[in-house]
């Protein structure tokens, strides 16, 4: 008889032995797929060897169910989730529940409980209590039938189901600027000597362009391509433009596809039988890839590319790197505003560097104005959220039937609800953190765990009313701009509009084909979207996106900024950007009004002389308990296994800001080591400790973003 070592997508430390039934042997190999089961429930497993004697009892080896129909996982892709594994600190089992097909694989949607920083929770991560997927996309699997996908099919399409061909036509290429002919032939020439590279193209100097000539360039050489991009709400409006150019192999793969569309999917990639191209958010990296040519990482510095919930956290550039390295094929990173990392690895000589430094349509373009708040109301000139120079520029955009883009970084109505007799404020039962107000539904709902509760009519501790509310969000400029501007089309573009995948479709089209006049919306609307007759864009309570607590803030405002700017002025009509402020003199605005040179070199040095990603690597621990005592005892316990595994750049146990998340107190450690030490060998001393300490009470993030 044989026997099989399984790898199975838990968190088990190791693989599991079961038995090969006869009918089964000589099928049975490495990397195949197959049925097992663990406690009585079935899981889909990969095989990792095969072998003729157990290392144990043999009457306690269960046989395998039977043997999956689908190609088996190859040695390169093997490989990769082991790199991944090593690297991201978790076991193969966990990193393998990304890479099985979702025919069978049971993955279920978990509550974020990280550590919030104000305002949203970090684009791509659980907004409900039920761990419900938001439009940006937390990308996982779930099995078919579950209550995400029930009614989210979308109308068969031929660049939404698997092709048969990869037959491009030359003349339904993109046509090229001079400077976009420039960049393709120093992209060539960098692959060909086997380099990496980022492309930095300003707003509208057309990256996609570049994308599509490369991919078709591959498909014609019988080679596949991974075009990865942050958020589902980006993908399909590129999806739109793939699809002329790749009718018959493009390939579409995110969490909001149907199961039997990824089981489809996943097939057509494992069969490998006509060149594809798959586009996808970063969990179509797992898919059995083989023969890629090209891995394109559209919009690299997005955040949205980083797992947070659960194992392995794994960020989408990064791990694109690794399975570059794996496949042997190049990978174009791609942005305008290019993540510090980025921007290190090339003075590094890891990566080349190709500018865009021009846009497509030359007459278009953005200027900046910054309108100080505190200044406005000291003139009387603010009605509302609004400034008087702010409404007098929407009114002249309505005017000549232009568009209107205006960003507030918080959803909701209302950030807070309070007792104006006692000071009482309604805070979540879970988590401690005053809970937001909907005046659509009338309730309360905290934005990290996602509990809700209704509205009181009166103060629960004084029994005072009415209750106050605290501070905006973009469910109030919504109603504002409709008292303003009662004539105006006005829609809204949040994670509580785009909860259905039709309505979110509609309000984007809508707006794409010029049907909408003003568009208000959350960080969702900075992302990679082009409208051509958007020419104003605004920004409410700008020190919202530059007072987070953390060390990436300035770059993270100043990206996100850009990125807002550039959805204007994206043709020949020039766009304009108003940030409203309470701190006209922050640096970052700043350097979006007068740029300079040496503006990103000062951050980026800013960040060597106080020892920060990118110039060193970053591990967070974050403990959990429900008991606060046992949560000290284990940071002790933390605290010595860190010591002891060769660390010395330890900060904490700390709390963070809010200290108790879904019911459970938290304290974190950030451990910090120089770029140029080996690590490797540290953190699999860490881990091997660590592992010991079950799943619920300590998360484990390398290169926290």
């Amino acid at each position: 008889m044989k026997y099989a070592d399984v790898i199975i997508p838990l968190k088990f430390r190791d693989s599991i032995t079961y038995s090969v039934p006869q009918e089964l042997e000589g099928k049975v190999a490495v990397g195949s797929l197959v049925r097992v089961t663990v406690v009585g429930r079935a899981y889909t497993a990969v095989v990792l060897r095969v072998k003729d004697e157990p290392e144990f009892d043999i009457s306690k080896i269960k046989p395998i169910k039977e043997l999956i129909n689908f190609p088996p996982v190859t040695q390169a892709n093997m490989d990769f989730l082991r790199q991944v594994a090593s690297y991201y600190m978790c076991s193969l089992g966990e990193v393998f529940r990304f890479a099985a097909p979702s025919t069978v694989k049971v993955l279920k949607h978990q509550k974020q409980k990280g550590i919030p920083g104000g305002g949203e929770p970090p684009a791509g991560q659980s907004d409900s209590a039920t761990g419900s997927v938001k439009a940006s996309g937390t990308d996982c699997l779930e099995p078919l039938g579950s209550p995400g996908h029930s009614a989210d099919i979308e109308p068969a399409g031929l660049y939404d189901r698997p092709g048969h061909s990869a037959v491009i036509e030359p003349t339904a290429l993109p046509v090229l600027s001079p400077e976009q002919t420039t960049a393709i032939e120093h992209i060539r020439s960098h692959f060909t000597a086997g380099r990496n590279v980022l492309l930095h193209g300003v707003t509208g100097s057309g990256k996609t362009e570049i994308y599509i000539t490369l991919a078709a360039e591959c498909l014609k050489k019988g080679q596949n391509v991974l075009y990865l991009v942050p958020e589902i709400a980006v993908s399909r409006q590129i999806q739109s433009r793939l699809a002329v150019h790749f009718p018959d192999s493009l390939l579409v793969y995110h969490s909001k596809q149907t199961a039997p569309h990824r089981r489809e999917v996943y097939s057509r990639v494992a069969s490998d039988a006509e060149p594809y191209i798959v586009l996808g958010l970063r969990s179509a990296l797992f898919l059995p890839h083989d023969r890629l040519g090209l891995i394109i990482v559209d919009e690299e510095h997005d955040q949205s590319y980083k797992q947070t919930d659960q194992a392995p956290r794994y960020h989408g550039r990064d791990t694109a790197l690794m399975l570059g390295r794996i496949q042997g094929c190049p990978v174009l990173l791609g942005s305008a505003t290019p993540s510090f990392e980025s921007l290190y690895n090339v003075r590094a000589g890891r990566l080349e560097y190709v500018p865009l430094t021009h846009r497509y349509f030359e007459g278009g373009g953005s200027t900046v104005t910054i309108v100080d708040m505190p200044l406005q109301r000291r003139r009387n000139a603010v009605k509302g959220s609004f400034s008087l120079p702010l409404l007098k520029a929407i009114t002249t955009r309505l005017e000549r039937h232009e568009q209107v883009l205006v960003f507030r970084s918080r959803r909701a109505y209302a950030s807070a609800m309070e007792c104006p007799d006692c000071g009482f404020i309604l805070r979540c039962p879970s988590c401690n953190i005053p809970m937001s107000y909907h005046k659509f539904s009338h309730s309360l709902s905290c934005h990290w765990c996602g509990y809700s509760e209704p509205a009181p009519a009166a103060c629960p501790q004084c029994g005072k009313g009415p209750m106050s509310l605290l501070g905006d969000g973009t469910e109030k400029i919504e109603e504002e701009l409709r008292t303003f501007f009662p004539e105006a089309r006005i829609e809204r573009f949040d994670a509580d509009t785009t909860k259905d995948k039709k309505e979110e479709s509609r309000i984007l089209k809508q707006f794409s084909e010029g049907k909408t006049d003003i568009l208000v919306g959350t960080q969702m609307i900075s992302k990679g979207f082009d409208f051509k007759h958007l020419t104003l864009t605004a920004v409410l309570k700008a020190e919202a996106v530059t007072s987070v607590f953390d060390f990436r803030a300035d770059e993270r405002a100043l990206q996100l900024l850009l990125q807002f700017m550039g959805r204007a002025g994206r043709r020949d009509t020039p766009g304009e950007m108003i940030i409203q402020t309470s701190r006209a003199d922050h640096p970052v605005f700043r350097m979006l009004r007068l740029p300079e040179e040496g503006d990103l070199q000062a951050l980026m040095e800013e960040r060597r002389e106080f020892g920060y990603p990118p110039f060193s690597r970053i591990i967070r621990l974050l403990l959990k308990s429900q008991d606060k005592e046992k949560l000290d005892i284990l940071a002790k316990e933390v605290s010595g296994i860190l010591v002891n595994s060769g660390f010395r750049d330890i900060c904490g146990p700390a709390a963070p800001p809010f200290e108790k998340i879904s019911g459970e107190f938290v304290l974190q450690f950030m451990i910090k080591t120089d770029r140029s030490r080996n690590w490797t060998q540290a953190k699999e001393r860490l881990y091997s400790r660590l592992r010991r300490i079950p799943s619920s009470e300590i998360t484990i993030d390398v290169d926290p973003v």
